[in-house]
C-alpha cells in the first residue's frame, strides 16, 4: 500500500529589483546596462540522491516534512552594446557599423545544500548558474538584406545558436521575409538549454506592417 499526501500552497513571494542604463562617450561608445533581483526565502525542491533503500531518489533527511527549502537568491545581468566597424565584412561599405551585444546572467543561492534540483527534471542546481549570451547583426545594400546571428552558451555544457537573414524589399516598407534557424545543444536534454535539444528549427516568416 503507498501513501501520497498533497497540500496545497500559495506563498507570497518578495522580489527587490532595480536596473541602469549609462553609455560611454568616444572611444570607448559602449552602453552599459544592467538588471538585480533579490528573492528573500526563494522555494527550492531539495532530494537525497541516491535515495536510501536503492532508490534513485528519495526524501532529505534535513527536510522530509516538506521536501523544499527556502533559500535567499540573488540574480543579476550585465549588457554591453556597441556598434563596431569591420571592414573587410563590408567591402561594399566599410563604414557601416556591426552591432555587438554581449549579456552575462547569473543566479546566485545563499546558503547552498547539496540536494537542491529542478523539480520537473531532477537536474541539479548549482549554487552559482551562468549563461552568456553575443548577438552580432549589420545590414547590406541599403539594409535591404540584414544579417544577424544570437548565440547563447551556459558553461555546464549547453549551448544554443539562431542564425537569421532577412531580406526588406526597397519597393516596400511593409514587408519583410526572414529565413532563420534554431539549433540546440548539451550534455543532455535535462538541464539549461537542452530541454530543447530535440526542438531545432528552420522557418520562413512574413511580416506585412498595416
Amino acid at each position: 500500500c503507498t501513501g501520497v499526501k498533497l497540500k496545497l500552497m500559495n506563498d507570497r513571494t518578495s522580489i527587490y529589483a532595480g536596473h541602469f542604463n549609462y553609455s560611454f562617450e568616444s572611444p570607448w561608445a559602449t552602453a552599459v546596462r544592467g538588471e538585480i533581483a533579490f528573492y528573500p526565502s526563494k522555494p527550492y525542491n531539495i532530494s537525497q540522491y541516491p535515495g536510501s533503500s536503492g532508490l534513485k531518489a528519495g526524501p532529505d533527511p534535513r527536510h522530509s516534512n516538506t521536501d523544499i527549502v527556502e533559500k535567499n537568491t540573488l540574480r543579476y545581468s550585465l549588457g554591453f552594446d556597441r556598434p563596431t566597424f569591420i571592414p573587410f565584412l563590408h567591402p561594399d561599405d566599410p563604414w557601416r557599423a556591426f552591432n555587438l551585444s554581449l549579456q552575462i546572467f547569473q543566479s546566485i543561492i545563499f546558503d547552498y545544500e547539496d540536494g537542491i534540483r529542478n523539480f520537473a527534471s531532477a537536474e541539479k542546481i548549482p549554487k552559482v548558474s551562468t549563461a552568456l549570451t553575443f548577438r552580432i547583426g549589420t545590414g547590406y545594400l541599403g539594409d535591404t538584406i540584414i544579417p544577424d546571428v544570437f548565440v547563447a552558451y551556459d558553461p555546464l555544457g549547453y549551448w544554443s545558436v539562431n542564425p537569421a537573414i532577412s531580406y526588406a524589399p526597397p519597393w516596400s516598407e511593409r514587408l519583410r521575409f526572414t529565413l532563420t534557424a534554431v539549433l540546440y545543444g548539451g550534455r543532455n536534454k535535462f538541464g539549461s538549454i537542452g530541454v530543447f535539444s530535440e526542438k531545432d528549427s528552420v522557418f520562413l516568416k512574413l511580416r506585412y506592417q498595416l
